[in-house]
């Protein structure tokens, strides 16, 4: 994943593999394939079918030549394209820094921690709408 400015955008896509690489002739060719993904929607308890197509080096798409076949469970970790069109849903939000060293001090105060130093609290939010918090002691 290339990053700007120590920003950058990883996703990981679990699904079955729809449509086979064609076969790359040379290394500078990129090859796509389209993962299908099956999500069952709460409200209505409806399954949807997703379908992300996903742009590989040479070496994966011979691979998945060679030892592939069409509904396969694939993996995919990679840097999300999107064009403004992509939409994320967290599942977890992790502060990374704050803008200055007071920030620290006014969050712990608001949730009620006072030793902010050797604590972190995040947030799981499952696709359901219930919120989990969340306490990690770093030592």
């Amino acid at each position: 994943m290339e990053l700007y400015n120590g920003t950058g955008c990883l996703v990981y896509l679990i699904g079955t593999l729809s449509t086979m690489p064609n076969s790359p002739k040379n290394n500078s060719v990129k090859t796509t394939i389209v993962v299908n993904r099956k999500k069952t929607c709460s409200k209505n308890k409806v399954n949807k079918n997703e379908n992300y197509r996903v742009i590989l080096n040479h070496h994966d798409a011979l691979r998945i030549t060679k030892f592939g076949f069409p509904g396969m469970v694939v993996g995919i970790r990679g840097d999300l394209c999107g064009d403004d069109n992509a939409e994320i849903i967290a599942e977890k939000i992790d502060f990374m820094n704050f803008t200055d060293g007071n920030q620290s001090k006014i969050i712990s105060e608001n949730i009620g921690v006072y030793d902010f130093k050797n604590h972190e609290k995040s947030y799981w939010l499952n696709y359901q709408g219930t919120l989990r918090e969340e306490f990690t002691y770093i030592h």
